[in-house]
């Protein structure tokens, strides 16, 4: 009897050793779960502030190109002015010219 309880207290002692690795285990993997999701929730913010940013930069984009394109078109509509300010002049010139040619003036 003596040597059955001996082999009993020996199991249980092993039981014991086997349950107390099981819950360092589960408690380093509970651990380790933990930082993932803290690391899983840090990434989830960067992400977010990555798309935030990213929508800011898309709309300074389209901004931009407004800008750009009634500059363009601003700076197409001068011209055209100019050229048709030089054309006018040109031709009143070429008008005195030939009033001076025939009056036999020249300037």
């Amino acid at each position: 009897m003596d040597a059955k309880l001996a082999t009993l207290e020996e199991d249980f002692e092993e039981e014991q050793m086997a349950s107390e690795s099981a819950q360092e285990k589960a408690s380093k993997l509970q651990q380790q779960a933990d930082q993932l999701s803290g690391e899983v929730s840090q990434l989830q913010a960067a992400v977010s502030r990555a798309d935030s940013a990213k929508s800011q930069l898309e709309k300074q984009v389209k901004d931009l190109r407004e800008k750009v394109e009634e500059a363009e078109s601003f700076g197409a509509r001068k011209m055209k002015a100019q050229l048709s300010a030089m054309d006018s002049r040109v031709k009143s010139l070429e008008e005195q010219l030939d009033v001076a040619t025939r009056c036999g003036l020249h300037y």
